[in-house]
């Protein structure tokens, strides 16, 4: 909590509230004989190997939503030498560390933009189909904090634009987005990536390619989102997808 006071003020007042990295003590038995119980002592040392990084702890709440929280071991499991009981079971604790302290949804969310929505089509000799091109979409963001979002470009477009028409933010790529190549972007703090897929797989970073990026990297705010995609070329061939994971406080 970051609190200002000026002087004859009663109290503080509130500038921010941050939140800290996410710590977690998970208690578990393990049962078996003594064979058992070191063969099992030694897997969970193996997997919460604090020198494997991040993992995903997987977490089914009581009304069956899934989610996921990425930690860390924060040292070695702890083995409780006294809670052995007649070579039954023994307690072992897992401190873990989340750096991100919010909870994400399982379901990765898919939005399409820029792209042909079915609507119908007709039994003739010739396949003909019927749709409407979406060059906006809304997005209700229900979680409890913003979250950041993957955007894929799919050429062909000159200078294309996506932005946050509710916040005013936007990202544009001053490049022409030739056919069969592909623009990915990251907003995520600390993982921001621009890369370009040329058709022959090779990959280019397209850092350069963002104009104003030091607003551009925007998150869709919690509620609704209003976002519009636009290019000053080639609009009507090129494809956007969205995609974007929840995030939550607590569950």
């Amino acid at each position: 909590m970051q609190l200002q006071s000026a002087p004859y003020q009663d109290g503080a007042t509130l500038i921010d509230q941050l939140f800290d990295p996410r710590d977690l003590s998970i208690g578990i038995f393990i049962f078996g004989d003594q064979s058992e119980l070191a063969d099992r002592r030694r897997m969970i040392a193996r997997v919460f190997n604090p020198r494997l990084g991040l993992g995903q702890l997987h977490v089914v709440a009581n009304n069956g939503v899934e989610y996921v929280l990425l930690c860390a071991p924060d040292g070695s499991p702890k083995f409780d030498e006294d809670s052995t009981q007649g070579a039954q079971h023994q307690l072992s604790t897992l401190e873990l560390v989340a750096p991100d302290p919010f909870w994400r949804s399982v379901r990765i969310s898919e939005t399409p933009l820029a792209a042909f929505l079915g609507l119908f089509e007709f039994p003739f000799e010739f396949p003909m189909e019927f749709g409407i091109q979406s060059d906006y979409a809304y997005i209700n963001n229900d979680g409890d904090v913003p979250c950041p979002i993957n955007i894929e470009f799919n050429g062909p477009a000159v200078n294309p634009t996506i932005e946050n028409v509710t916040t005013g933010e936007y990202i544009t790529i001053s490049r022409d987005l030739l056919e069969n190549e592909t623009l990915r972007i990251n907003t995520a703090q600390g993982s921001k990536t621009v890369e370009i897929t040329r058709e022959d797989g090779t990959t280019e970073n397209g850092w350069n390619y963002i104009r104003d990026y030091n607003i551009s990297f925007f998150d869709l705010i919690v509620g609704e989102n209003e976002i519009k995609y636009s290019a000053d070329e080639g609009a009507e061939d090129a494809t956007v997808v969205i995609t974007y994971q929840k995030r939550y406080v607590g569950i």
